[in-house]
């Protein structure tokens, strides 16, 4: 699915979302813009994990972190819930 479709059919659904964004630096600017552009959605929440280039839009989440560092903490807090995949 190309991912114009995908966000637009990912706005239709009620789904809580989150993005976790991993190691996208600033010289990642198209990857950095599609996180920001899913995390539009109600209800989804955008996690920047970068030591360096934290920087998050508002309501957004962007520790300074490596990703070895983060990711037992996400792992601990995140509801996750099994998807069902198309």
């Amino acid at each position: 699915m190309r991912p114009q479709k995908w966000l637009l059919e990912i706005r239709k659904t009620p789904a809580r979302l989150a993005v976790i964004e991993l190691g996208a630096g600033s010289a990642l600017q198209t990857v950095r813009r599609f996180s920001e552009l899913v995390a539009i959605k109600p209800g989804c929440t955008l996690i920047r994990i970068n030591p360096g280039k934290h920087d998050v839009p508002e309501k957004a989440i962007g520790p300074p972190l490596g990703v070895a560092k983060a990711m037992p903490t996400l792992a601990q807090n995140l509801p996750f819930k099994k998807c069902e995949s198309s």
